[in-house]
């Protein structure tokens, strides 16, 4: 039971990042319905998580074009930790073989909705 709500949080959170990217890439307003689609969740889902973040600063509503954006919390957050980087912005260089077999390259998974189960628990759950 208790990896199960491990998963399904993981889950969210995975849903919840690949929403911040999709805000963050700003090459089209994306509405909810749009977002939704994307995300392969609800309306509903989609929704929860935006009210969240904007709860937090970290994304706003703009009443003029209808759609979230990044907020001022997202922009604080990138800035103190491109602070933290002591190495200049550059591409980033080949991973070892190692890192390799470990992880994948950000963006090459495409959301399947066939995936998802019921919900995707938006359920507050204890660590």
């Amino acid at each position: 039971m208790l990896k199960e709500k491990r998963l399904l949080t993981v889950q969210v959170t995975e849903k919840t990042l690949e929403l911040m990217e999709l805000l963050a890439s700003g090459s089209k307003k994306l509405r909810i319905g749009e977002l939704a689609a994307k995300l392969c969740l609800s309306r509903n889902e989609v929704l929860l998580l935006l009210v969240t973040l904007e709860n937090r600063g970290m994304v706003c509503w703009d009443d003029g074009g209808k759609f979230y954006k990044p907020g001022q919390r997202f922009t604080d957050i990138a800035r103190q930790f491109l602070g933290q980087c002591s190495a200049p912005l550059t591409e980033p260089s080949e991973p070892t073989a190692a890192a390799k077999t470990r992880s994948r390259s950000p963006g090459t998974r495409k959301p399947s909705c066939d995936r998802r189960s019921d919900k995707v628990g938006f359920v507050a759950t204890a660590p």
